[in-house]
Parts: C-alpha cells; sequence; structure tokens
C-alpha cells in the first residue's frame, strides 16, 4: 500500500525535475552578457552558456587590468600625468626633492622599497648617486615596460 508520505515524496520528486527541465530549456534558448567600459569605450562578453560569478569576476578584473595599462596612454591619467611632469626646470633643486622623499621612505622600514635611477638628465646623475647610498633600496637602472607594469600590479605604492 502506498501512503501519504510516499505520494508527496514523488509529487516532489516530479516536480523538481520539472523545474529542471523549465531552467534547462530557458537556459539553452538564451544567451548571457556582461557589459562595461574601458579606455573610453564600451566593451560586451556574450555567451551562449551560463556565465558563473567567478567568471564574471575574472572578466571584469582582465578587462579593468586592460584599460589601467591602455589608460597609460591616455592624456588624462594618473600615469601620464606623473609621466608627463618631470621637473627638468628644477634641475638645481632636485637633489633636495629627492632627499624629501628618500627621508619621507626611511619612516616605512618594513616596505620593500624598489627605486629606479633617474634619467641622467638635467640633475640625474647627481639623485642617482644620492640612491646609491640607500642600503635598505632594491635598486634597479631599468626595466622593460611589460616588466614594470607587472610589478605596478603587486605593488602598494607608487612615488614618482
Amino acid at each position: 500500500m502506498i501512503t501519504r508520505f510516499t505520494i508527496s515524496k514523488i509529487i516532489a520528486f516530479v516536480v523538481g525535475l520539472l523545474c529542471l527541465l523549465i531552467a534547462f530549456n530557458y537556459n539553452t534558448k538564451n544567451s548571457f552578457s556582461i557589459n562595461g567600459s574601458a579606455y573610453g569605450t564600451s566593451w560586451s562578453v556574450t555567451s551562449s552558456e551560463f556565465i558563473a560569478d567567478h567568471h564574471h569576476k575574472n572578466i571584469i578584473k582582465i578587462i579593468n587590468n586592460i584599460d589601467m595599462v591602455a589608460s597609460n596612454y591616455k592624456s588624462d591619467s594618473e600615469v601620464s600625468v606623473i609621466n608627463d611632469n618631470a621637473v627638468t626646470t628644477e634641475f638645481e633643486d632636485s637633489l633636495g626633492q629627492v632627499e624629501i622623499t628618500l627621508e619621507a621612505l626611511e619612516k616605512f622600514p618594513d616596505f620593500q622599497i624598489i627605486c629606479f635611477f633617474s634619467n641622467t638628465d638635467a640633475g640625474g646623475k647627481k639623485i642617482i648617486e644620492r640612491i646609491n647610498k640607500q642600503e635598505n633600496f632594491l635598486k634597479i637602472p631599468n626595466m622593460l615596460s611589460t616588466d614594470f607594469l607587472s610589478l605596478m600590479h603587486y605593488a602598494s605604492l607608487m612615488i614618482g
């Protein structure tokens, strides 16, 4: 004899299967997309398969990284402003400016400080000589731009 409990379990099972079938058919007929903006334009990723949250976050992270790299070439980006404003007109005081920065950095002994050499323009040689006196810095004369961007990805702070 079939009890009410067994009948309710069978009905719940059938309803559950029916819900799964409806969801499967719905998802196979739809497309899933993620949209956003980067580097002054818009982007879109569309898939016939469901885009899980972790994939969604990774896609946005990748697009944002591309936007960060590309923003170096936009005139109004922070990186570009820093790169465009070398203080070559104040070369007499460039060593004094570096001294102030180095004194400030010495207040953070727990930080790993990576220091790139200055250009060999006006005042640059004196700056390089001063940086070479720092014992707690990792000193790098130059670096490929791809390696620099990789380093910047992991840096907590950039001073320049």
